[in-house]
């Protein structure tokens, strides 16, 4: 396992805000204006550089469908946080491993954005697949790792205290963990299957 650059880091940012509480208290923001009907665009600077996102709605749902939805940028969010904090954590273990790719699914049931019935306007679930690399690491490890790592990350953390977070954890197509229950394979399969 070659060293990682960031664990040394990792270990001083603990040490600051273990002397200075204050120096750990994140304030992001971001300001989204409409570019026309329920098209929006968000810029913001961070890390010295200037970013841009674009959302939309498809055509039916009241835009042109020329961004992705803000459920992808959810999605993204959750992919994107989780893979980073599995990562930091097998740094922390020392483990010789490494995540190939994170899915991020759920389930939406347009009847409750439309007010129809007596469904919910939020998803009611979240599935993380995570397909691991590793060389001499035992499975438990691994799982151990996956999970301590998602319990760290943000958004996972917060969409786990709003509904069900469950996770598919693979080590090269091996599956070595499946929390997910009927109702989200069956979805999932519906999804793989179009």
């Amino acid at each position: 396992m070659h060293p990682n650059p960031a664990d040394r880091g990792m270990d001083e940012l603990r040490a600051r805000i273990a002397a200075d509480p204050e120096v750990g208290i994140m304030r992001p923001w971001l300001r989204a204006t409409v570019i026309d009907g329920v098209h929006g665009a968000a810029d913001f600077e961070q890390y010295g550089r200037l970013h841009r996102f674009e959302s939309d709605e498809a055509v039916e749902r009241g835009g042109s469908g020329a961004a992705p939805s803000p459920l992808r940028y959810l999605l993204a969010a959750l992919a994107f946080c989780s893979q980073g904090w599995i990562a930091k954590e097998l740094a922390e273990r020392s483990l010789n491993a490494r995540t190939n790719t994170v899915d991020a699914r759920t389930m939406l049931d347009m009847a409750g954005e439309l007010g129809i019935g007596a469904s919910v306007p939020h998803p009611p679930w979240f599935v993380l697949e995570i397909e691991c690399a590793s060389d001499g690491v035992a499975d438990h490890a691994l799982i151990d790792a996956v999970r301590a790592g998602v319990a760290r990350c943000p958004v996972a953390s917060l969409l786990a205290a709003a509904v069900p977070l469950r996770l598919l954890v693979r080590r090269e197509r091996r599956i070595l963990l499946d929390e997910r229950d009927d109702s989200m394979r069956s979805d999932d399969e519906r999804e793989l299957s179009r």
